[in-house]
């Protein structure tokens, strides 16, 4: 077998054969280009089967790294470039290499939810095909450890979905938190759907009360932006439920309508605990659209002032966008890898939790112990004044604030009242009146809660004892035919709705014609009387003019050529620029007597007789012939 250069005259070449012990032997090797480097630089002899042998690492670390990423790393490894569509298929070998094909992974789906509901009884699994056919919609997912646990954690649940990033089978990913007394995020339940819409969110909140013990009791609230059917769901599924917005959300889609100055406004009037309606009337004076924009959402649902407590210091959705960070490189996956290597996840997390917990110390949680402590310190600087017995006055250097201990312990900074943690005015009451603090913490706080919200853990459940069916089968996959359309000039007949990418000639040679005639009654494919379009007008480069382009523009001084100046006659145009230049530069207002080609014929026997003469014609002189009676340049 040879290998040869692609130019004729190099003599780069590399011969060899194959011995009999399967090695390869090399007779010759002439590794020096003589041709030039662009016919041997840019040919990429990687095929996509060998690149998904050599870059399977890769794939497998991080399965959401694009085919750009890939070339990258080719070319800085080998440093040689391939090109788009062999990576793309070597990628494409490798993922069907790691979680097989994609199209019959979803036959495995069925004995996923069968196995966990027999290895984890009180599980749902809960699988759902388009009506009337076996093609997969949506599943949904919450093992016991997870359902179980929320009574143990904080009563404020974080809604949000995330797309999916396969670039096959697209779709959404439904996600349910909550916190717990340390501080860490822990998944409810999660839901692999076709789109994220009213209908999906009901019922996976529908499903979410079922499996999720204690998720409908008194004080619950919920947490999430404002888009797509997830606030209709709620008031469906969860009446009377406190459900507040993400104020992070709210806050950029002020900035994006009304600018930065009404976001910092908007800042203070959904943080503070007061003075809502003086900021309010701020903002009128400001802009009225952003004041109708703002006045039209509840302040019940972003606002501290108006905000059901406890809140646990969350104003944004934050508990539940961790948790879609924490999935993100799994969202490259098919819906059922997806969702298997999620459990995964969460199986492992589980574990890890449980092994904290038996090695936790204490009465609380290191988390609440050190916002505790951080509390007491600042205690210490207070002045405790005695109002009542139910009423005392704390004063401190800024502010004063009023605690109260009767029927139950308030103070008017209300952190108390969000955190269920003892603020420093709090403390320093129980300290005065020599009471231990501990009896007003939270249960969720304690060690014994969060040993208790992670007691269960999720079964293993591997892939090679799940059976394929062929109950649930591959989504259909719309495919769109032919090119995308295009913006541009709708062309004669035809509205900006119908104009196509096939119709572009059309309506170029049509706005290119000056003289073509344009009914004013001109109607589109469905007989609708449409406007005729409109010309594209071309603006002169030099004096952004219209009607004319720059070789033809008034106000352009024409510069004459060097070789067409003769000195005996002065300034000559050139055969290009024909009379109508000449008569220009002599400000001359009358029609052109001749053409530019006897204007050439008459100038050049001048010239010719002027070089053999003495030259005793001086520039402004008049000559004779054509010209007399005209000055020269």
């Amino acid at each position: 077998m040879t290998d040869e250069a692609l130019a004729n005259p190099c003599n780069w070449r590399v011969r060899g054969k194959v011995a009999k012990d399967i090695t390869v032997v090399i007779t010759i090797c002439e590794l020096v280009h003589t041709c030039p480097s662009h016919l041997h630089s840019w040919r990429a002899s990687a095929t996509a089967k060998w690149l998904a042998n050599v870059l399977g690492n890769q794939v497998i670390n991080n399965p959401s790294i694009s085919v750009t990423q890939l070339q990258d790393v080719f070319r800085n490894e080998y440093g040689r470039h391939t090109s788009y569509k062999a990576m793309w298929k070597g990628k494409e070998a490798i993922m069907d290499h790691i979680q097989g094909s994609e199209s019959s992974s979803f036959q495995c789906i069925p004995a996923f939810c069968d196995t966990l509901k027999v290895l984890d009884p009180g599980a749902y699994a809960e699988l759902e095909t388009y009506p009337g056919t076996r093609h997969f919609w949506r599943i949904f997912v919450c093992p016991t450890a997870l359902g179980r646990a929320f009574p143990h954690l904080r009563p404020h649940i974080g809604l949000d979905a995330c797309h999916s990033k396969n670039h096959k089978f697209l779709g959404q990913v439904l996600l349910a938190t909550a916190m717990d007394g340390n501080n860490h995020v822990n998944y409810l339940a999660y839901a692999v759907v076709d789109k994220e819409n009213e209908e999906n969110w009901t019922w996976f909140l529908l499903l979410l009360r079922r499996a999720v013990v204690g998720i409908g009791a008194v004080g619950v609230q919920f947490v999430s932006d404002r888009c797509k059917g997830i606030v209709n769901a709620v008031k469906e599924i969860f009446p009377g439920q406190s459900h507040t917005h993400c104020t992070a959300h709210l806050e950029r889609n002020v900035k994006q309508r009304f600018g930065n100055k009404m976001v910092d406004m908007f800042k203070f009037n959904a943080l503070k605990r007061s003075k809502y309606k003086e900021v309010l009337q701020a903002i009128t004076a400001t802009s009225a659209e952003c004041a109708q924009y703002v006045g039209n959402i509840d302040p019940k649902t972003y606002t501290a002032y108006a905000v059901p407590l406890p809140r646990f210091g969350h104003t944004t959705s934050n508990l539940v966008e961790v948790a879609n960070s924490c999935v993100l490189p799994l969202r490259a996956y098919a819906p059922f890898k997806l969702c298997y290597q999620l459990y995964l996840y969460l199986m492992e997390l589980k574990a890890r939790r449980q092994k904290e917990a038996a090695e936790m110390q204490g009465l609380f949680t290191p988390y609440a112990s050190d916002v505790l402590r951080k509390h007491e310190e600042f205690a210490g600087s207070y002045r405790v004044r005695m109002a009542s017995a139910n009423q005392t006055l704390v004063q401190s250097n800024m502010k004063d604030f009023i605690v109260g201990t009767f029927p139950t312990v308030s103070c008017t900074c209300l952190s108390y009242m969000d955190m269920v943690i003892p603020c420093p005015y709090v403390l320093a009451v129980e300290k005065e009146s020599r009471r231990n603090s501990d009896r007003l913490m939270g249960r969720m706080w304690t060690v014994d809660a969060y040993v208790a919200a992670h007691r269960l853990t999720l079964p293993p459940i591997s892939t090679l004892q799940l059976k394929l069916d062929a109950y649930c089968l591959p989504p259909p996959v719309a495919m769109k035919k032919g090119r995308r359309h295009i913006r541009r000039i709708p062309g004669p007949g035809e509205c900006s709705q119908t104009a196509t990418a096939s119709s572009r000639q059309a309506t170029r040679d049509y706005t290119d014609a000056v003289d073509t005639p344009v009914d004013d009654n001109m109607t589109n494919m469905e007989g609708v009387i449409q406007e005729p379009p409109l010309k594209k007008s071309k603006l002169c480069s030099h004096c952004r003019g219209s009607g004319h382009n720059k070789r033809t523009c008034p106000t352009r001084q024409v510069s004459v050529p060097p070789e067409t100046i003769d000195p005996t006659l002065g300034e000559i145009p050139s055969q290009r620029s024909g009379y109508a230049d000449f008569t220009e530069t002599q400000n001359i207002t009358e029609p052109p007597l001749f053409s530019s080609q006897e204007v050439t014929a008459i100038i050049r026997p001048l010239k010719d007789a002027s070089e053999g003469s003495q030259g005793t014609n001086n520039p402004g002189e008049a000559v004779e012939g054509p010209f007399q009676g005209r000055s020269s340049v």
